[in-house]
């Protein structure tokens, strides 16, 4: 059984998700910050000034920023990677109680081909994608008190299926 329970305020949102299954269950909750509504200027200017940086003579390295919206990318992978956790782990304790249902399978699913279309969207900017997958992931699932132990076997899980349909698709 899922269900799930959001809350927006004013400057953040925060989402949980908590499953089920027999004796077991787990809760993987998220806070996320809204993005401030835009502001309205003052005085349009018809002609606005472009400033070009000057031209360097040392030889420079592009760096990309860190910005608000990579933060709520990984924040929403770890989000991601956590939800895969807990539907592999549901299914898994299904599996090993010989009652293994289709909508654990379907769930499953669901969660790893959302994680490789995010990997897909994020891959160009995060080349290290699989490093902030597993951090986040883990992050999320010690946050709703999963241990360390199989919080990284979980997410090692989640990342090796992952690899997988990635190589298939790739040939």
């Amino acid at each position: 059984m899922r269900s799930y329970k959001v809350t927006e305020l004013e400057n953040h949102r925060s989402v949980s998700i908590h499953y089920r299954a027999g004796r077991a269950s787990i809760t993987l909750a998220a806070t996320f910050l809204t993005p401030p509504k835009p502001r309205v200027r003052a005085v349009q200017h018809p002609n606005p000034a472009i400033h070009a940086p000057a031209p360097s003579s040392s030889r420079s390295i592009a760096v990309k920023p860190t910005t608000r919206s990579a933060i709520f990318l990984e924040h929403h992978l770890g989000a991601v990677v956590g939800a895969c956790a807990g539907a592999i782990a549901e299914a898994t304790q299904e599996f090993q109680s010989g009652k293994l249902t289709l909508t654990a399978k379907l769930r499953s699913g669901e969660y790893i081909c959302e994680l490789y279309r995010l990997r897909q969207f994020m891959i160009s900017d995060f080349p290290n994608f699989d490093t902030i997958a597993k951090e986040r992931g883990v992050e999320m699932l010690r946050a709703c008190n999963v241990s360390a132990g199989a919080a990284n076997l979980l997410v090692d899980a989640v990342l090796e299926i992952l690899a997988k349909i990635v190589r298939d698709q790739a040939n």
